[in-house]
């Protein structure tokens, strides 16, 4: 608008219009990135938690009863040789119990056997040391809010204008071809999202949008038509990050309510009081596992030179190798005031199993809580 005519008051209103209209978005978007950003620490906080209880749980869990199959022969393989009296063999035989029939507990514990089980870890993922994450992300899809088809509608003309604008073919050279490659990477995924922030933040960047100094109009009518068009479409854009903010607070709500979100607080409730953490478990299960190999090394030491280790030695004394294989228990707090938080091997297999089926799984069992005694 030329500096030499002055505004009219018709002007100066839909300009104070259009100026409240962008706080008002500038707003939504800071709410609406300080939601997502909630959103991303809870998933990332899940898939950690899923790595403690699918990999290092789960294999470690496969891993002991592996171990219990192999000193299971070992301690045969004594029994039959002359290297144990024959008056202690029947306190042998107790030992050889607690180690044998490994598939049958196995199948009893999960309700498939060792073949089926192993196709289950492989297919899930979790029995690998990289951790899959983007097929981790997809046990969040039973939480996610989908976008109402009219508003698919419009964040669909976003991603096409924007698609148009950067498809690798219309690139001018090799170097911009691969900047197209990666923006519309960045396009899709957040279309495929539903995310009308980051297409608008995208569409804001990089569409060429004229201004009223650019046009230079001096017509009062071209000015108010040209504030209205910007008013509306503001105003139209306020509404879908408005809902997009509100399917990423549902999705928050969806996931802290779950299952899955109570083991979060969990975690996060025993991180701050200093109580025992399923890393702790984690831990504490690696610990059994090694004294266990050392039981097995023993063991074969003993039916070699028939010197029998001190671990060995133990073992016939208090035969207490692989009891806690039957479920997971969790601590939090300590003494009179602490809570204690079982979870059996089935419900286990059931909350690894359930985050990564492709339809929504059943509502969850209530977990028992008890206060110790």
């Amino acid at each position: 608008m030329s500096k030499n005519i002055e505004k009219s008051s018709i002007v100066l209103q839909k300009e104070q219009e259009l100026l409240d209209l962008q706080k008002t978005q500038k707003k939504t978007i800071t709410q609406l990135k300080r939601n997502k950003t909630i959103l991303e620490k809870l998933k990332v906080e899940a898939v950690n938690l899923q790595q403690q209880m699918g990999g290092r749980m789960m294999g470690g869990m496969m891993e002991m009863l592996d171990l219990k199959a192999e000193i299971t022969q070992l301690l045969k393989a004594i029994w039959e040789s002359d290297k144990i009296p024959a008056e202690e063999k029947d306190g042998l035989d107790e030992v050889i119990h607690l180690f044998e029939e490994t598939d049958d507990e196995l199948e009893e514990m999960m309700g498939m056997n060792r073949e089926e089980f192993e196709k289950k870890r492989a297919e899930a993922g979790f029995n690998t040391d990289e951790f899959n994450r983007q097929r981790a992300q997809g046990m969040f899809d039973q939480f996610a809010v989908e976008v109402e088809e009219k508003d698919q509608k419009v964040l669909r003309k976003t991603y096409v204008k924007l698609a148009a604008r950067f498809h690798p073919d219309k690139a001018k050279s090799a170097r911009e071809k691969e900047q197209f490659h990666a923006l519309m990477q960045q396009i899709i995924s957040a279309y495929e999202r539903g995310d009308v922030e980051e297409l608008l933040a995208m569409e804001s960047k990089y569409a060429d949008r004229k201004t009223l100094a650019d046009l230079d109009v001096n017509h009062e009518g071209a000015i108010v038509d040209f504030l209205d068009v910007e008013i509306d479409k503001v105003a139209r854009e306020i509404e879908m990050l408005k809902k997009q903010l509100q399917r990423v607070k549902k999705e928050v709500k969806n996931i802290r309510r779950s299952e899955l979100g109570d083991m979060i607080k969990m975690q996060k409730d025993a991180r701050k009081y200093g109580y025992g953490t399923i890393e702790d478990e984690a831990d504490e299960m690696d610990e059994g596992i090694e004294e266990m190999r050392s039981l097995r090394d023993g063991l074969k030491e003993y039916l070699e030179t028939g010197v029998m280790p001190e671990i060995v030695e133990q073992a016939f004394m208090q035969p207490s190798f692989g009891d806690d294989i039957e479920g997971v228990r969790i601590n939090f707090g300590e003494g009179d005031e602490g809570m204690e938080l079982e979870i059996s091997m089935e419900e286990l297999m059931e909350m690894l199993g359930s985050t990564f089926e492709e339809e929504p799984p059943p509502p969850p069992k209530k977990r028992r809580r008890r206060r110790k005694k």
